[in-house]
């Protein structure tokens, strides 16, 4: 089987999840787009109005990565409705939770 990797051949990627938050007596729906980076680390949140327009959550969490200029390779699911974007952005491209802007 010659087409098996080493594990650290294997390319590292950035987890960024996106998950829906429906609305409370306060707040209306909104986006949550977040990253744990390392397990003692609490994780970064960005929270995002949700655009009604668009009505999905994914395809809303992709537009936001996209315009803050993460390097998406590709996207998961899980069965509790969170949706996950590896990326591909380390070094000079590295690009913060807490910083991206609409």
């Amino acid at each position: 089987m010659e087409n098996i990797k080493e594990v650290h051949q294997i390319p590292n990627y950035r987890k960024i999840q996106v998950s829906y938050l429906s609305p409370s007596n306060h707040r209306g729906a909104r986006i949550c787009i977040s990253e744990r980076f390392l397990n003692w680390h609490n994780p970064q949140r960005k929270y995002f109005s949700c655009c009604y327009k668009t009505s999905d959550v994914m395809e809303q969490g992709y537009q936001i990565l996209i315009n803050a200029g993460f390097n998406v390779i590709c996207r998961a699911a899980d069965n509790d409705g969170n949706y996950f974007f590896l990326c591909d952005n380390w070094g000079d491209d590295f690009v913060e939770i807490k910083n991206i802007v609409k």
